[in-house]
């Protein structure tokens, strides 16, 4: 237990080259927070990818928690609530220049980001990054972002 918020951290691991942390918050809600070093995209494999993983963790939730409850239902990650979520690029060069950090606001739900990223290797890269905050379930956001992008979601659904 973390002593300073009180939340639970219940799952660390990495699948499928996302790294995957489910804490169990002070208010009876579990966020589930997937950072990667090798960005999900937003294709047919990424959603694949990314969904393949998060069936992974719901089904090790649901052992985790069937001997507390019989109540307790845990629902499909496509229902699950997306809240934020980053899209980004990194330049492909190192940048040994000053520390650096911008972010507009471009829409109601959107932030655009621009700064210093250090990597794994201990090198820095530029980085820019759309932060959005959809607010609803992943299957509905997936649709809404594949639509964007060319009618992927006619392919992903089929």
């Amino acid at each position: 237990m973390n002593q300073n918020s009180k939340d639970i951290l219940v799952i660390k691991e990495e699948i499928n080259q996302l790294d995957i942390r489910v804490t169990v918050h002070h208010s009876d809600t579990i966020g589930v927070v997937i950072g990667a070093y090798c960005p999900v995209a937003v294709d047919i494999s990424g959603v694949n990818r990314l969904s393949n993983a998060l069936t992974l963790i719901h089904d090790r939730l649901r052992r985790l928690t069937k001997d507390c409850t019989s109540d307790l239902v845990i629902p499909s990650h496509m229902n699950w609530i997306v809240t934020m979520w980053h899209f980004g690029v990194d330049s492909s060069i190192e940048y040994t220049g000053e520390k650096f950090s911008a972010s507009w606001t471009v829409a109601q739900n959107a932030l655009i980001a621009i700064y210093r990223k250090k990597w794994k290797d201990g090198k820095y890269r530029i980085r820019g990054e759309r932060k959005e905050f959809p607010d609803k379930p992943l299957g509905e956001a997936l649709d809404e972002k594949l639509n964007l992008i060319g009618g992927l979601n006619k392919i992903v659904r089929s």
